[in-house]
């Protein structure tokens, strides 16, 4: 998210627009092609060991004492395991050269472009977008529509038009990326004010259990706080590291 905002302020030093469109894969550790994995790793590693990394898992049904037929899964990456992650980065390692910058963690994708032009945000943006679906399309990724969007700053009142085979990708003022809500300034004051909602709500419960008169257990406390504990550090650490920048 850091490189994200960071190329965001840049664009607004050099008074230019950024135009970025948010993409998100359905289901893409669950629909990751095990045949075009190996192929992927035979290219990068030369040993037959590390080749079976991704392992053949098969599954069967029981219904009481019976047993239904063995198959055999062609498609997707042992999610939960820690090498999910790694194996699904080097499935995407041959993604397309575009005009825009990538921005990718997981299955969260952005194209962010800088002009002081919109209309040429719109050209650019145009042309990567299915240059970008075409890759997905070839290596049997899926876009979720619901996820995908575009976004534009600092002007509120110009918003870019962009589609991909003739469906308009929706135009979101406050995309959420990584789990951060962008504003068209990224003065982040939507998402300062979601994670106050989050915090109060929290707080509002160990109130309560604290001020009972029968008095909350102490490790139900310590959980409740814990949980609190975790959010604000999180938020404080996102925030030191806005002002060191």
């Amino acid at each position: 998210m850091l490189p994200v905002t960071i190329y965001v302020e840049a664009g607004f030093e050099m008074k230019k627009r950024t135009g970025a469109a948010f993409i998100g894969l359905s289901a893409a550790c669950g629909t990751v092609w095990q045949q075009g994995l190996r192929l992927k790793l035979a290219q990068i590693f030369k040993c037959k060991k590390t080749l079976r990394m991704t392992g053949t898992r098969r599954f069967y049904i029981c219904l009481g004492d019976d047993t239904g037929k063995t198959f055999t899964l062609k498609n997707g990456v042992q999610q939960g395991s820690f090498m999910a992650q790694t194996l699904f980065n080097v499935y995407l390692r041959e993604m397309p050269e575009t005009k825009s910058l990538k921005f990718g963690y997981a299955d969260d994708w952005a194209l962010l472009h800088q002009s002081k032009v919109l209309q040429k945000l719109e050209t650019v943006l145009s042309t990567d977008l299915p240059t970008l679906k075409s890759y997905f399309d070839q290596w049997y990724l899926r876009q979720n529509t619901t996820k995908s969007s575009i976004w534009t700053t600092p002007q509120a009142n110009q918003i870019l038009e962009d589609n991909i085979d003739n469906k308009p990708f929706q135009h979101e003022p406050y995309p959420k990326y990584l789990g951060v809500t962008l504003d068209r300034t990224l003065t982040l004051q939507t998402h300062l004010s979601n994670v106050s909602k989050k915090l109060n709500s929290s707080t509002a419960l160990i109130r309560k259990l604290a001020a009972t008169k029968w008095d909350a257990n102490k490790s139900v406390l310590k959980v409740c706080f814990g949980l609190v504990l975790l959010r604000g550090r999180v938020l404080c650490s996102y925030l030191g590291a806005q002002r060191r920048r």
